[in-house]
């Protein structure tokens, strides 16, 4: 792995190294893709080792640059809501909660107990 990667570099004396983040997971020099579980597909980062290499010089060939293409990003949409499919969503969970109300209350009246001050059930409705 890190052979191919030495032969798209300018430099390929200069020492570097491949990791994945996060967390940053540096990446053996004697093993392959596969072997590092990182088949079928993985965003793998490069770093110089010389922490004073200067990161805006081109260190990659220009034959390897003039195929370079941005990574994609994922695009997430959430599909427009249908109003009636809203109305019917709130009369849901006002039906549920004047179920779960009046279960609360026969339960209450079963056990002849008497409603706590701080249970507040909206009568309305």
């Amino acid at each position: 792995m890190y052979d191919l990667v030495k032969e798209c570099l300018l430099l390929p004396q200069k020492e570097f190294i491949l990791y994945l983040a996060p967390p940053v997971q540096i990446l053996k020099e004697n093993e392959n893709f596969f072997d590092q579980c990182l088949t079928p597909a993985s965003l793998v980062y490069f770093k110089w080792k010389e922490e004073e290499m200067d990161v805006k010089e081109t260190y990659l060939l220009d034959t390897i640059l003039s195929k370079a293409q941005d990574y994609p990003l994922m695009e997430v949409t959430a599909p427009a809501a249908k109003a009636s499919e809203v109305e019917e969503a709130e009369e849901e969970e006002e039906h549920d909660a004047t179920r779960v109300k009046t279960q609360m209350e026969s339960t209450l009246k079963k056990d002849n107990q008497k409603l706590p001050k701080w249970l507040k059930l909206n009568r309305s409705k």
